[in-house]
């Protein structure tokens, strides 16, 4: 069930997204993915048992918004500058002596 979607998803990104920023894109959701799949488990209290409270006592659903926000404000800031760096007349390394 997990393929199918990924192969839409996969589909409508190199449809959708301009090619200069496909990359940020692409990555941001693969590292969104592997972060969900990694927390579900945790989000789903899976595990937890009443009588002991020290078993997942964190608050994992706040945590995986958390660490989500903290991929896609990357994400936005490499689509900005991958999408800066494309324009035609950009400056290149050349440009600034490096």
């Amino acid at each position: 069930m997990l393929v199918p979607f990924l192969l839409v998803v996969g589909s409508f990104v190199a449809r959708v997204v301009p090619a200069p920023i496909r990359a940020p894109i692409q990555a941001g959701l693969i590292c969104s993915g592997v972060v969900v799949l990694f927390a579900f488990p945790f989000v789903q209290r899976y595990g937890a048992n009443g009588g002991n409270p020290s078993i997942l006592p964190q608050d994992y659903g706040r945590g995986l918004l958390t660490v989500l926000t903290a991929v896609w404000i990357v994400t936005a800031a490499l689509v900005v500058w991958s999408w800066r760096r494309s324009k035609p007349g950009a400056m290149s390394p050349d440009d600034v002596g490096l």
